[in-house]
């Protein structure tokens, strides 16, 4: 109304009508006023006065550290990656833009990763998310943008027993031993080098670096029809 009211002025009048420059002054306050309202309305997760609160933090005495935890423990937890994918090789990391909404529903989710496949899996696992305590800004509710990584690695972190456990890989004494669902023995590559079973199994756990385990259309695909009963390929640390 302002806006049209000055340019109906502007048609009799010049723009040195001291009743026009006072519309232009009530146009540019009005103008901030709407803009730092709709600033607070978005408040950055880093800046926002009181951090929304994940379940289970409302105790903490650090809630932003206390919110960043647990929602890695909730990644972890519901972690799951794609057999399409490791079947084909895709790896790498999905970047993920979530709100903490004003009632504190998750929503606006934003993805970019390398596949759809891993894309779809990262959005299942924020779709599990609980709902939270929303973010306050100056004692009001606002939307809380929160941004956070989901990296999909064929290969496993050695220092995690509970994955390889789970991905038939174990600790036998002071070695290793693979173990597979089968009777044929699956390939040990060790620093890129093809080694016997026997002796893949008296390597010190301490010693390696990392381990990654190949099975089906991916094993083959790498090593030949030969590798259909699975390849382990294991890399030493480097000795300093």
């Amino acid at each position: 109304q302002l806006v049209r009211e000055r340019e109906r002025l502007l048609m009799s009048s010049n723009d040195k009508n001291p009743i026009i420059i006072n519309l232009e002054n009530q146009i540019v306050e009005l103008k901030q006023a709407i803009d730092e309202e709709q600033d607070a309305e978005f408040v950055p997760f880093a800046k926002v006065d009181n951090v929304p609160i994940f379940p289970g933090c409302e105790d903490a005495e650090d809630k932003r550290s206390c919110f960043n935890e647990k929602m890695q423990l909730h990644i972890r937890k519901n972690f799951n990656y794609p057999q399409e994918a490791q079947d084909k090789g895709i790896q790498g990391r999905v970047n993920i833009i979530f709100t903490i909404q004003k009632d504190g529903s998750i929503g606006n989710v934003r993805l970019r990763g390398p596949d759809k496949l891993l894309e779809k899996e990262a959005a299942r696992i924020i779709k599990k998310l609980p709902k939270m305590t929303a973010g306050k800004q100056k004692g009001k509710n606002v939307n809380v943008p929160y941004s956070i990584p989901i990296t999909f690695k064929l290969g496993y972190d050695f220092d995690d027993k509970e994955k390889l456990s789970e991905k038939g890989i174990k600790y036998e004494g002071n070695g290793l031993k693979i173990m597979f669902n089968q009777d044929q023995e699956p390939i040990f590559i060790i620093d890129g080098i093809e080694t016997e079973a026997n002796l893949a199994a008296t390597i010190n756990p301490d010693g390696i670096e990392s381990i990654n385990v190949l099975k089906g259309k991916t094993a083959i695909a790498k090593y030949g029809e030969r590798a259909k009963s699975g390849v382990v390929e294991i890399t030493l640390k480097k000795k300093e």
